[in-house]
């Protein structure tokens, strides 16, 4: 009976899978030209696109960002962390407290870029560290697309953590909220971009979806 409401959850969540994938294009469409920070941040997403296809897979990288994210989202809802591996093949973190949040956190958070802002608010506000500017925007694109990359190649295989609230439905909501958190970087490299008119776009036109589909059916 929960595989068969985890099911209907999925499918009941498609629609907005769909509507925010066309107003995320939509959102694309405002670029209009590559110049200053844009260009470095392509070159770093290039950079690591390369990387991956022709030389290796950090896959021992991101396991240990995906298992800290696990350890840390326990520990934000009250949990203890009991245990945490980390390997080439793969990864577990053992904590005393477990939700949909904790299991699906390290899918959606790019830890590698959020570390590097975070150092580099250091480096310029405590230190005045000035001149990497470009470097800044390069790292960001090549981190943003390892953690978009290799998310994309954990969810090939079968992956423990989306079970709590069925794989279909958790696949969604990790689509959905990457698309969120790409926007947001969108939004600070490529001034054409508008993470708030994305966030009210993508909510007004879920919500006349879900409207018509209800008065087709119902009305």
């Amino acid at each position: 009976m929960k595989r068969l409401l985890k099911w209907i959850l999925g499918i009941l969540f498609l629609p907005t899978c769909f509507v925010q994938s066309y107003v995320f294009y939509q959102s694309l469409q405002q670029l209009k030209k590559f110049e200053g920070d844009a260009v470095y941040f392509i070159y770093g997403a290039l950079a690591y696109f390369l990387l991956h296809t022709l030389l290796f897979k950090p896959v021992f990288l991101y396991t240990l960002a995906h298992e800290a994210v696990h350890a840390i989202a326990a520990k934000a809802f009250g949990g203890e962390v009991k245990s945490i591996k980390v390997s080439g093949k793969g990864g577990e973190t053992k904590t005393t407290k477990s939700n949909f949040v904790i299991a699906l956190a390290p899918y959606f958070t790019p830890l590698y870029a959020l570390l590097f802002c975070l150092l580099t608010f250091v480096m310029v506000r405590l230190f005045q560290v000035q001149g990497f500017r470009d470097l800044f925007f390069l790292l960001i694109g090549f981190f943003l697309t390892f953690h978009v990359v290799m998310t994309v190649d954990f969810l090939k295989t079968k992956q423990p953590d989306l079970l709590k609230l069925g794989e279909l439905f958790s696949i969604e909501l990790i689509y959905v909220v990457n698309l969120l958190v790409i926007i947001l970087v969108f939004g600070f490299v490529f001034p054409e971009v508008s993470p708030r008119n994305y966030f009210v776009n993508a909510l007004t036109s879920t919500e006349m979806a879900y409207r018509q589909i209800y008065n087709q059916l119902f009305l």
